[in-house]
């Protein structure tokens, strides 16, 4: 059986025999669990040391009192000899140590992984919100799908009390309308209808006349006329033009 037959997919083939510091194929892989580092200091207190040499120094070319480096090969085969499983390193490859097709396979396994703990995390916060909100779990692409854009937000808004209409208002954008109204006015719930820019003015105020808010603006004799873009006679002439 050839080197490739056994040879972890983990560690780039074109490292096998290189000398190599443990800190670095830290980034491959693992040893039953444990980084290459553990894994040689282990078998030095073991009395089974791993064949190392020295690393010679990168000023003092005459010095051999460098870091130990060791044979990727020689680490591998020990660990393979004593039925220890090779895997993936937690953190990301080292990619200029990695060849193209193997760094996609790698990712491509990280990612199957991600996946289905996020699906098992789901399915489990699903049952406990079930247990603890009677509510289901609505899934992203729901949340997504309903969510409101922050553009999208031009129309037509009601400010609401005790289940009555307190104020009719517009803005092309609503929520920071409501920041406003929140400091000066009293009210419990809001909601809105969309409307183009251009029939904002007629909108707000067909409910204005229609609801008379506690609220909107008026003037007159005992506030009997009430502030809207336009008076209600003014809608009526519009609508008898159309």
């Amino acid at each position: 059986m050839s080197i490739a037959d056994w040879w972890p997919s983990c560690v780039p083939e074109d490292q096998r025999r290189a000398w190599i510091r443990p800190a670095i194929m830290n980034k491959w892989f693992k040893v039953d669990g444990i980084q290459p580092t553990s894994y040689i200091s282990r078998a030095e207190r073991q009395n089974k040391p791993i064949r190392y040499k020295r690393q010679k120094h990168s000023v003092r070319k005459d010095c051999i009192t460098g870091p130990k480096v060791y044979r990727v090969l020689d680490l591998v085969a020990r660990a393979k000899g004593e039925g220890k499983k090779i895997e993936p390193a937690d953190e990301l490859y080292h990619e200029s140590a990695m060849d193209a097709l193997t760094l996609k396979r790698y990712r491509i396994e990280k990612e199957i992984k991600q996946f289905e703990r996020g699906v098992r995390h789901l399915i489990e916060s699903s049952v406990l919100s079930n247990t603890l909100t009677d509510k289901h779990m609505v899934l992203e692409q729901e949340i997504v799908a309903q969510a409101e854009s922050f553009e999208n937000q031009c129309g037509v808004y009601f400010l609401v009390r005790d289940n009555r209409v307190v104020y009719v208002g517009q803005s092309v954008q609503i929520s920071a309308r409501l920041a406003d109204h929140s400091k000066t006015k009293n009210f419990d719930s809001y909601t809105f209808i969309r409307c183009d820019k251009e029939k904002l003015d007629v909108l707000e105020s067909l409910y204005i006349h229609a609801l008379s808010p506690e609220y909107q603006g008026r003037s007159g004799y005992k506030g009997s006329h009430i502030a809207a873009p336009y008076t209600f006679e003014q809608l009526v002439a519009l609508g008898d033009n159309k």
